[in-house]
């Protein structure tokens, strides 16, 4: 079952900050086990979907780098 729980949040967008609508959603895999995904919208009609995990790497990483 999908569950996708919107939330905003300050997020790098090339050259500049920008705010992106995230989405988080479990996916059920075939075998039963739930993963992960954030899908980003970045309000211009386009999408990026990748592991949470990664995600949440990128965000720490983005805010050492604002708070550097």
């Amino acid at each position: 079952m999908l569950q996708a729980q919107p939330i905003l949040v300050l997020a790098r967008n090339s050259k500049e900050m920008t705010m992106d609508k995230v989405s988080f959603i479990k996916i059920a895999g075939i075998d039963g086990v739930e993963v992960e995904h954030a899908i980003i919208d970045r309000g211009n009609g386009e999408f990026t979907s990748m592991l949470k995990s990664t995600y949440d790497e990128q965000q720490a990483e983005a805010t050492k780098i604002v708070d550097a």
